[in-house]
């Protein structure tokens, strides 16, 4: 913007708010389309602009009804500019005090879990079948030593003691999976109860692609099973995922699936996939009259 040496430069009244420093230079107050608006000599144009951090190349004058005074206003694209780069800057803000990650970091942290669950996934399969080996070692030496008797009875006693578990509705065998059934599921938490549902538990005999499944079969909150249960039907293991592919290398289905349903009745008060709030209360059983 360019001004004569002699004009006079007229401002919006609101710039000069607050700004007691700028007093010596105003040369009057005038009315310029039904607003007041405050003149300043042009000598002193660039000095009032610099203390109002107004850019003189994004202002435009216009004339107005007063011989000499020009009003001068901020370019329209300027203050569009302006104003993205203070919405930037408060996001930005935000951003940084809040803690937050951007998407692509977000994203970055998506990828490295699910690589991370993947790798985990494959060393439980890998230490199975490293156990698997090493207990049907231990188990051809004790028949040559002892004879198999002892340990078909023993396992007879193990299935006769789960089908006794009242959490247990049915079981079926084949020769990939054991797959049980179980009755209502609840967690105790904080001196509440909550009915989390009945579930279907899948739990390999010799994993391939997975150690176990546990499906709801009552309900999903939000698409989840259960608050330690992914989407997927895949349970973040958490203190049990050593010691549950070393019963299942060891053959001790039975135990297996009890600390399975021990799992289940459980929850931490991190690292859960969705609050065990969600889920209903247990209702209290009516009272015969």
């Amino acid at each position: 913007m360019r001004v004569h040496p002699d004009s006079v430069v007229a401002l919006k009244e609101a710039y000069f708010k607050n700004k007691p420093e700028l007093s010596r230079f105003v040369a009057g107050r005038l009315k310029v389309n039904k607003q007041t608006v405050v003149g300043v000599h042009a000598k002193h144009f660039k000095e009032v602009c610099k203390v109002l951090k107004l850019p003189i190349s994004k202002l435009k004058s216009s004339r107005t009804v007063y011989r000499g005074v020009y009003m001068a206003t901020v370019d329209e694209s300027f203050k569009s500019k302006l104003k993205d780069k203070r919405q930037e800057m408060r996001r930005k803000y935000i951003e940084i005090a809040s803690g937050l990650r951007s998407k692509k970091a977000v994203e970055h942290l998506k990828h490295a879990i699910h690589d991370q669950e993947a790798r985990i996934h494959a060393i439980q399969i890998d230490l199975v079948n490293n156990l698997r080996n090493l207990e049907g070692k231990n188990r051809e030496y004790k028949v040559i030593c002892e004879g198999d008797q002892g340990i078909t009875e023993n396992k007879g006693v193990e299935f006769d003691k789960l089908m006794a578990n009242p959490d247990i509705v049915r079981i079926f065998i084949d020769d990939n999976y054991f797959t049980v059934w179980t009755r209502p599921i609840y967690i105790k938490y904080n001196n509440k109860i909550y009915d989390v549902g009945e579930f279907k538990i899948v739990l390999a005999i010799n994993p391939t692609e997975f150690i176990v499944k546990m499906r709801n079969l009552t309900r999903e909150i939000k698409g989840y099973a259960h608050p330690h249960i992914r989407n997927n039907g895949r349970p973040c293991l958490g203190n049990i995922q050593e010691c549950l592919p070393q019963m299942i290398a060891a053959r001790q289905f039975a135990a297996a699936i009890f600390v399975c349903i021990q799992y289940l009745k459980s929850v931490n008060d991190s690292g859960y996939y969705v609050n065990i709030h969600n889920w209903p209360l247990k209702m209290a059983k009516r009272r015969g009259k």
